[in-house]
């Protein structure tokens, strides 16, 4: 029986991540949707969250400049 190499990915929270979580959070996608845009998987996202608050701070300032933007478009619609 042969033995699994486990190769634990380590995810560091880059500008590239980062504005890519952004982008996606901005888009409206949450979860594993969210996470796959970013070009991560659910469990990178979720362990790069805990351990960066970067991570989640770029993905609340997306869903927030988002629903910013789309509640002033409703205001000057109206």
């Amino acid at each position: 029986m042969k033995s699994l190499i486990l190769r634990p990915t380590v995810v560091k929270a880059t500008e590239r991540v980062l504005d890519a979580i952004y982008a996606a959070a901005y888009a409206g996608l949450k979860g594993d949707s969210l996470a796959v845009a970013a070009g991560l998987s659910p469990q990178q996202l979720n362990s790069l969250c805990e351990l960066d608050p970067a991570a989640r701070e770029h993905m609340q300032r997306g869903r927030a400049d988002s629903e910013l933007e789309h509640a002033t478009r409703l205001a000057d619609a109206s």
